[in-house]
């Protein structure tokens, strides 16, 4: 669920607890650099986190080949918590079979599944009577969302799949040893430009 702003909240009490808490180790995090780095010298080392509906976007991004990258795309980049039912089968597999140094979680600001679930949200508030928290132009029957709100929705969605992504213990235990870093990365569709995730602010 989202707040009024478009920040992603978590769905329980106890997970916006525990979110709230995380604190990311800058040791922990990688810089591009290194990525195309890891990616020129071996192949499978980089593993990138897309959202489905990226298509070729962050190949163009990167500019890096997608033949140097392992690539995942789910929608909008989701990462499974440890705790969710097979939430970490699939990271442990690929960990387990490729020499992976860098993962990269990569959320985009023209992602169509951030803003189906903010009209999801807004239909829902309508229904139960409350005043919705988009702003009022319309496109056909589509909410035309500020900006900001899609913006603060896809950092925070994806600043949450970072925390996802650490929980897992092959990852953490990878990250202690410094054979593992992350990175999040926020694309813009219209520029190709990215930015990219500060752990001390917590932000891009």
């Amino acid at each position: 669920m989202f707040d009024a702003t478009g920040r992603w909240l978590a769905a329980s009490p106890n997970q916006r607890a525990e979110h709230s808490q995380v604190r990311f180790n800058p040791d922990h995090f990688g810089s591009f650099t290194e990525v195309k780095e890891s990616a020129r010298s071996n192949p499978n080392s980089v593993l990138l986190i897309a959202c489905s509906d990226h298509f070729e976007g962050p190949q163009n991004i990167s500019g890096i080949p997608f033949e140097r990258l392992l690539v995942i795309q789910t929608l909008a980049a989701s990462i499974a918590h440890r705790e969710e039912q097979g939430g970490s089968q699939e990271l442990s597999l690929i960990l387990n079979e490729y020499p992976i140094k860098h993962v990269i979680v990569c959320g985009h600001l023209g992602c169509g599944v951030i803003r189906h679930w903010l009209r999801k949200q807004d239909r829902s508030k309508r229904n139960a009577g409350h005043s919705p928290s988009h702003h009022p132009s319309q496109l056909g029957s589509k909410t035309a969302f500020r900006m900001s709100q899609v913006r603060n929705a896809v950092e925070s969605y994806t600043t949450m799949q970072l925390i996802n992504l650490q929980s897992h213990l092959p990852v953490q235990r990878r990250l202690q040893s410094g054979q593992l870093k992350m990175h999040g990365w926020l694309a813009d569709d219209r520029t190709a430009s990215v930015k990219f995730f500060h752990p001390g602010r917590r932000g891009f």
